[in-house]
Parts: structure tokens; sequence; C-alpha cells
């Protein structure tokens, strides 16, 4: 019996240490990509940051691909969890279109989305990277569909104009977001707010 417990303890101890070892090194990635960008982001770069040597990285991923792609799983979770945290812990007062609206502009403009942004750009030339990524977005968008749906039956609204309403206020700010290193983009984001929020309000009022 009492063997039996201490093996139980090991494997939970070892699957700790590589759940741990795994979280380092994807936070490290996500870190490293956004301050050096894509392709400066090397193995060896990743392993400083995290503390682990690359026969350790190795031991879970594959290739430097594999992390990076296990990277960008990563960031669409914790990005998706943001938006859906702070609209399900919003004031009980609050119009739900300017919630949404601040919220997708907030994540869209956040480090993270940047990653996402290098993967975009790398995959168009990478056919692997690309295949990768085609799945991670279709993934989110169905999720981005389930949670729209959900929501659009609660309050009695069309589901496919509520989707499409959703997309695009993601799409408009996660274009922006993409150029923003270029010009001071208030005015353009305040005229995309308001005509969304125009937009918005004939929507549900229908």
């Amino acid at each position: 019996m009492s063997q039996s417990v201490n093996r139980d303890a090991v494997r939970r101890t070892q699957k700790e240490r590589k759940a741990s070892t795994i979280e380092k090194l994807i936070n490290a990635t996500i870190t490293t990509i956004i301050e050096l960008g894509y392709h400066k982001t090397s193995l060896s770069a990743i392993c400083q940051r995290a503390g682990v040597s690359q026969g350790g990285l190795f031991r879970h991923f594959p290739s430097r691909k594999a992390l990076i792609i296990a990277a960008a799983e990563e960031i669409n979770v914790r990005l998706r969890a943001e938006f859906i945290h702070g609209f399900q812990n919003r004031n009980a007062t609050d119009d739900f279109m300017r919630v949404s609206i601040s919220l997708v502009q907030k994540i869209m403009h956040s480090p993270e989305q940047s990653v996402w942004h290098e993967l975009l750009v790398a995959a168009r030339t990478d056919s692997e990277l690309c295949t990768a990524i085609t799945e991670l977005e279709q993934k989110l968008n169905q999720q981005i569909r389930d949670f729209v749906s959900e929501l659009a039956t609660e309050m009695a609204l069309d589901i496919d104009e509520s989707v499409a309403a959703a997309l695009l206020l993601i799409r408009c700010y996660d274009g922006l977001a993409l150029i923003k290193c270029l010009y001071d983009q208030t005015s353009e984001e305040d005229a995309i707010s308001n005509l969304l929020l125009i937009a918005g309000q004939s929507f549900v009022k229908k």
C-alpha cells in the first residue's frame, strides 16, 4: 500500500514538473517574440529566458515550430479568457456594446496579439505554420460564434447577424492594431467606435 502511494506521489510530481517546464517554455516563447520578433526568436533565446536546457525543451516539443504553435494556441486561450472575464464581470448598468468594443480594442492592442500578427506574416511563406495557424484561427472563430450565439439567444437577437457584427468588430480593431506603430490612431479608433455603437444600437432595437 505504501509503495503504491509513493509511486502515485512520484507520478504526480513528475507530471507537475512537466507541466511547469512546458509553461515556462511557452511563456518564454511569447515574451521573446514580443521583444525580438518571430524570426529572431531562437531556441537558445527561449531556453535562456525559461531556464531550461535545449535537451529539456526537446523532451516536450519536437521542434522550434511546434513550440511556437503551442504558444500561439496559448495566446488564443488567454485573450479569449480575458474577453469573457471582462464581459461577464461588467456592471449591470453598462451598455454591452460599449463594453464589447472597449474589451476588443484593449485585446487587439495587447502585446500577445502582436505575437499573433507576427505569426500571420510568417505563415504567408511557411506552409506548415500556415496550416497550424489556420486550424487555430478556425477553432477561435468557432468559439467566438458559440459565445455570441449564446448571448444572442439570451437577448432575442438574430444569431447570424450577431456573429457577423462580432467578427466585424474584431477585424476592425485587429486591422488598426496591425499598423499601430505607424501613426497615432486615436481619431480613427474613435470614429470606428462611434460607427459601431450607432450600428449596434439600431441592431439591438430591431
